[in-house]
């Protein structure tokens, strides 16, 4: 369930990270887009070349600044709507802080590397570390976790084969997970845009049973560069669903490394 206005520590923590990591799943802007024009040359280097340009296009940027709005839909209960700011340079460290509504107002959080987070709470005036058994903990009632957030790069996690020719506008790529990696989905199917070469639909599955589906839309020039401004994580179980939606975006800021040091999570509110 939904947190209630008055929350302790844990429930903070939770809504917090949740933003952060709904940040990471989010489709980032596409600096240089790949159009359909050069999708044949990039297919034909092969699925891993085709998953790495993905990754590039949505995760490779010095600097962004997001501010969105996140529903969360439970099945038969009512939604919940926060709006937040996001704060990001290079691939690693990320900086959420959230305006609205007014119970969860002031919260933030620093993701420092991968493994690396802090959340500052109002309520105890206090920044504590996110531990790493808190990694495929669902957050908020929402069907994400700690660990979608550290799934950036796929292309370093997964190896990548074809799955079919393009249909529809897309070219399907099934990923099994690699020996070394620590992705808690061990097989992932995710449909490429031949238009924008970004992954427009990806599919995670748990013991070769589909469990939840991603699907971003609302594909626009936002900021000044390509974007898919919405994105939404649907459970195949329960048919919970957890949106976002980009309000603002700016690329190539100068964003100074104090933002991410965890005094600047605490002083600089």
């Amino acid at each position: 369930m939904v947190p209630p206005a008055r929350r302790g520590p844990g429930a903070s923590l939770a809504l917090a990270a949740a933003a952060v990591l709904l940040a990471a799943s989010l489709p980032a802007a596409a600096s240089e887009p790949g159009p359909a024009a050069n999708w044949a040359a990039l297919a034909s280097k092969g699925p891993q070349s085709v998953l790495a340009e993905a990754d590039r296009l949505a995760n490779h940027h010095g600097t962004q600044r997001w501010r969105m709005r996140m529903t969360i839909r439970p099945p038969g209960g009512d939604a919940k709507t926060l709006v937040f700011r996001v704060w990001q340079k290079g691939q690693r460290k990320r900086l959420v802080r959230f305006d609205e509504p007014g119970d969860v107002k002031g919260l933030s959080m620093l993701s420092a590397s991968k493994t690396v987070m802090y959340v500052y709470s109002p309520d105890t005036d206090n920044a504590r570390r996110v531990g790493t058994s808190a990694r495929r903990q669902t957050l908020l009632g929402s069907n994400m976790n700690y660990e979608d957030m550290a799934s950036v790069d796929l292309s370093n996690d997964y190896e990548a084969r074809f799955d079919g020719p393009a249909d529809a506008g897309r070219r399907w790529l099934t990923l099994k997970r690699k020996a070394a990696s620590e992705a808690s989905w061990d097989t992932l199917r995710v449909g490429i845009s031949t238009k924008t070469a970004m992954a427009e639909v990806i599919e995670y599955y748990e013991g070769g049973e589909l469990a939840r589906v991603q699907t971003r839309s609302g594909f626009e020039v936002l900021g000044g560069v390509p974007t898919y401004r919405d994105i939404e994580m649907k459970s195949v179980d329960t048919g919970l669903v957890t949106e976002l939606h980009v309000l603002e975006q700016e690329i190539g800021l100068d964003l100074p490394d104090k933002m991410f040091k965890k005094r600047y999570l605490i002083r600089g509110r």
